[in-house]
């Protein structure tokens, strides 16, 4: 017989809506990300000040496309589908990320076979830069180690300017050692794009930090362990649910970092048809 607590907890949704944001927060149900127990996604936010972000190094695993397995990296690139199936969702390229046959890169191709084929289609399906970071935000340090998950336009091609322009002088390619690393100061702004909002980062400032202890090393994920990569035929299958995409306005989903510009999305597409010939 139920208990007057197993009556109370069914007819409340207190328990469903608190499950809902805590895996909401740690980035549960996600289609790209498969995070560790306790870890958060970390979303920029356009405040009066400037964000304060410290990024850090982690020992890269397998498949890393910028250091040998072992060594140190900032970050990890990996590239995405994106309004894909019937949910419009997020999925790891297969071909650009993990070097295997991938189904919508696949599709891609043909399309572009065909005379007749809607460019527009073509450039929503081409796959989309993304990174992660190991990030600690200065304003809420008790938080430790969050992942912060991005469309490299829009955080880290700033970094990339910043290192280069900077060329040797003041280290700052080593912004995310544990010693003589550099807190980033971030300039967020909002904007939107088809009735949806997003943050992107419009400044990067590098600044002198204290070391971090070795301890922290505890708290820092592998972020090449924690991609979602799917077998050709899981994707396949997902993809398919859509038996005819059709051509359409980029989607953006809830937590999208919005639309690429126009000319890095046709830098992009000139990027794959030169791959394609090569293979």
């Amino acid at each position: 017989m139920a208990t007057r607590r197993d009556r109370e907890k069914r007819r409340s949704s207190a328990g469903a809506s608190q499950r809902r944001k805590t895996e909401r927060k740690a980035g549960g149900g996600s289609t790209i990300l498969n995070l560790p127990e306790g870890k958060e996604l970390l979303k920029l936010r356009a405040e009066a000040r400037p964000m304060r972000l410290d990024v850090l190094a982690f020992e890269a695993g397998e498949g890393n496309p910028f250091a040998d397995k072992g060594n140190l990296a900032a970050e990890r690139t990996f590239y995405v589908h994106s309004g894909i199936g019937v949910d419009n969702l997020k999925y790891v390229c297969l071909r650009k990320t993990a070097h295997k046959p991938c189904p919508i890169c696949d599709f891609v191709s043909k399309l572009r076979s065909d005379p007749g084929s809607d460019p527009e289609l073509i450039k929503s399906l081409l796959p989309k830069e993304r990174q992660l970071f190991n990030v600690i935000d200065l304003s809420d340090k008790a938080k430790g180690v969050q992942i912060l998950e991005i469309s490299y336009h829009l955080f880290g091609k700033l970094i990339d300017a910043g290192i280069e322009a900077d060329d040797g002088e003041d280290g700052y390619e080593r912004y995310a050692d544990l010693e003589g690393g550099m807190t980033l100061k971030v300039s967020v702004e909002e904007d939107s794009f088809g009735g949806h909002g997003f943050a992107k980062a419009t400044s990067i400032m590098f600044k002198e930090r204290e070391d971090y202890p070795e301890k922290i090393e505890k708290q820092i994920v592998c972020l090449d362990n924690i991609l979602k990569i799917l077998s050709y035929d899981e994707l396949e299958e997902i993809f398919l649910q859509n038996e005819s995409p059709k051509s359409s306005k980029s989607v953006v989903e809830d937590d999208e970092d919005g639309p690429e510009l126009e000319e890095e999305e046709e830098e992009e597409e000139e990027e794959e048809e030169e791959e394609e010939e090569e293979e």
